[in-house]
């Protein structure tokens, strides 16, 4: 409780700081850190910020800012870190598009969509990822439409009941792009089991529905139907296909 000493630490520290996230053991310093009294812990979040996009996309670094938001994130109290921790939060939606397909940010993405006290949290992340190109990052959100972990987060999304313009935007933003989601150039059965099971959500509005259904037909109905996944879709569609 010393300010002299903590003082002392984090100026000896402060340099290396965003080396200590990514590392297996020094990220446990990481934990001490937020131990101490504002605003000597802040250094923590400067650190991390200014190196947001290598730390979150490691095994240890994006853990350690998990604890910092679960240990420091109190909106509904007077909290000094409470700033900080929005940074961060800002940090997670602007930089989705990375994270939502890496195994270790995708962390932080499920831990954004589980936080119940950010409100809209699931809107926000929705609008940014169908407006790629508004980030020059064009053809982002097909990458996740054909990326496992992706694909996870975006039926995550549909699935929430509390928003109906989530299911908007996210369909509309498929809709507009099936010939380039449903990829027949790749082995891959990602985005066909994506829209699979999108599909058979219960709780789309009918008239959506059967728009989106409408678009997918005419769309199955220019490419040859030459996969199991993909008969499986237009089986979906009403399409009658040869079943040899």
């Amino acid at each position: 409780n010393n300010k002299r000493q903590m003082k002392l630490i984090t100026n000896s520290i402060k340099p290396y700081i965003h080396l200590l996230f990514n590392d297996t053991y020094a990220n446990y310093v990481i934990h001490g850190l937020l131990k101490f009294n504002y605003p000597f812990n802040t250094i923590i979040f400067q650190s991390l910020l200014s190196k947001f996009n290598i730390i979150s996309i490691n095994r240890f670094g994006s853990r350690a800012i998990r604890t910092c938001l679960e240990t420091n994130y109190q909106p509904n109290i007077d909290n000094p870190l409470n700033d900080c921790c929005l940074l961060i939060i800002i940090a997670i939606l602007s930089w989705s598009f990375n994270l939502i397909i890496d195994i270790n940010g995708s962390l932080l993405i499920n831990w954004l969509l589980d936080c119940d006290l950010i409100i809209d949290r699931y809107y926000y992340l929705s609008y940014i990822l169908v407006n790629d190109e508004l980030y020059s990052i064009n053809n982002k959100f097909i990458t996740i439409c054909n990326n496992k972990l992706g694909t996870l987060t975006l039926l995550k999304l549909l699935n929430y009941k509390n928003d109906s313009r989530i299911i908007d935007l996210l369909l509309n933003k498929i809709m507009n792009n099936l010939n380039e989601i449903i990829n027949t150039n790749t082995n891959s059965n990602i985005s066909i089991n994506f829209i699979h099971r999108i599909i058979h959500l219960q709780h789309i509005e009918p008239n959506l529905k059967n728009q989106f259904l409408n678009k997918l037909k005419s769309y199955l109905l220019t490419i040859e139907i030459n996969s199991n996944s993909l008969k499986r879709l237009a089986d979906d569609c009403g399409i009658i296909t040869n079943s040899n």
